[in-house]
Formats: C-alpha cells, sequence, structure tokens
C-alpha cells in the first residue's frame, strides 16, 4: 500500500533544488512592525526534524 503525503506539512514547507527544505517560521503574518525582517524571513529545517518530515513527506525527500 502506497504512503500518503501529510498535506498539511506539504503546504507548509518549500524545497530548494539542492533539497534543502525551507518553512516559514510561527507568529509571522501579523504584528509584523515589531519584527526585524531577519526574524521573519524563511529559515532551514533543522537535520533532526528531516527525519520526521520524510515520514510525513515520503515522495518529497
Amino acid at each position: 500500500m502506497k504512503q500518503k503525503t501529510h498535506q498539511a506539512m506539504f503546504k507548509r514547507v518549500r524545497f530548494t533544488a539542492n533539497g534543502l527544505v525551507i518553512h516559514k517560521p510561527a507568529a509571522v503574518s501579523h504584528l509584523r512592525v515589531n519584527k526585524s525582517p531577519r526574524r521573519t524571513a524563511m529559515v532551514a529545517v533543522l537535520s533532526t526534524e528531516k527525519k520526521h518530515l520524510a515520514k510525513m513527506l515520503p515522495y518529497q525527500m
């Protein structure tokens, strides 16, 4: 039986050409006046989270 892709996670992450996984941090869509551009930028996923992502996104990683 085929594994299913976790659609909620698929919508929250982006994959670069080099295979890096990028996601948007929480609390970015509102009250942005108080936050620096560096804080609201896209961030790379930690290597510890990649194992968890591989289970949720079996065909993307």
